[in-house]
């Protein structure tokens, strides 16, 4: 139980059984978290998309894209990014948050692109959906898996990946656009291409070069989008996962290894794993089997 919550997940997480210094950057986080009658939550710029499902208890939530508003058991909510939002527990109770920073598979992707080419974006507000049955054993399941501490940093993702499973398929089409406004409002053009493109590339000049930007004009609007981090750095924290995410594998190999990152030589991912681990590709590879 936490008498203030400040929406910072990375600090307490416990991410994997293995090698968990490595895990310094978490672009997926579920979060238990238990309310008594009194609790607050406060923050001046939400750091990233949350969902939060209110499994139990009253709340009440007031920021400037909600206005003031009550959830109780049962309400579930996607709050965006930058949000400046309070709150106070009025009747002690139970809350799963996710902490995301954009659903990425080529499903939601098509979601993200029906809504932003066919709905009045400046109509859309906060909506609340139902927790149905399926979510609900959804979040029962995620809750024992946190209390048990079980659920590791690559448990999370595949996690994050099945609940846009489960809106897609138990709530119509309509509520999941409206689930998922705040989310989408809160993204531009330029930042659907990093998130779709950075994945494929092999370092930031690809990106930029892929683009329809200048490197001035990216630069620029990555700041516009991204705030004070510049962009190599956030690139280099999207490697990070990527090379984690890849070299947890059972029976990984360097070889191997280059060929899941997408790169087009051992030197290019041995560069890269030096720049951003400070070892080689099979040294880390190591690490994450111990």
């Amino acid at each position: 139980m936490k008498n203030c919550y400040n929406f910072d997940p990375v600090k307490d997480f416990k991410s994997c059984l293995h090698s968990r210094g490595l895990y310094e950057n978490v672009p997926v986080a579920f979060e238990y978290l238990k309310f008594e009658t009194g609790n607050e939550v406060y923050t001046e710029n939400l750091p990233k998309n949350y969902i939060i499902a209110f499994l139990s208890g009253e709340h009440e939530v007031t920021g400037g894209s909600i206005g003031k508003h009550l959830f109780r058991s049962g309400d579930l909510v996607c709050l965006p990014r930058h949000s400046k939002i309070s709150g106070i527990t009025r009747n002690s109770g139970e809350i799963i948050t996710i902490s995301f920073d954009i659903p990425l598979s080529h499903c939601d992707q098509r979601i993200i692109h029906n809504y932003l080419t066919s709905q009045p974006m400046h109509r859309m507000k906060i909506t609340t959906i139902p927790i149905r049955q399926a979510m609900q054993y959804f979040f029962d399941m995620m809750r024992y898996l946190i209390i048990q501490e079980k659920a590791c940093f690559h448990l999370h993702k595949i996690k994050l990946d099945e609940f846009f499973i489960l809106l897609r398929g138990f709530y119509k089409k309509s509520e999941v656009i409206s689930f998922l406004a705040p989310a989408i409002l809160s993204m531009s053009e330029f930042s659907i291409y990093v998130y779709s493109h950075y994945h494929t590339a092999s370092n930031l000049q690809d990106m930029i070069e892929n683009s329809c930007y200048s490197r001035a004009v990216f630069y620029r609007k990555f700041k516009e989008n991204f705030g004070t981090m510049t962009p190599q750095r956030w690139f280099n924290i999207q490697k990070r996962s990527q090379f984690l995410d890849v070299g947890s594998a059972l029976e990984m190999t360097p070889k191997d290894m280059m060929h899941k990152l997408n790169l087009n030589s051992m030197s290019t991912m041995t560069r890269l794993c030096k720049e951003l681990f400070g070892c080689s590709p099979n040294t880390l590879i190591k690490k994450l089997k111990y």
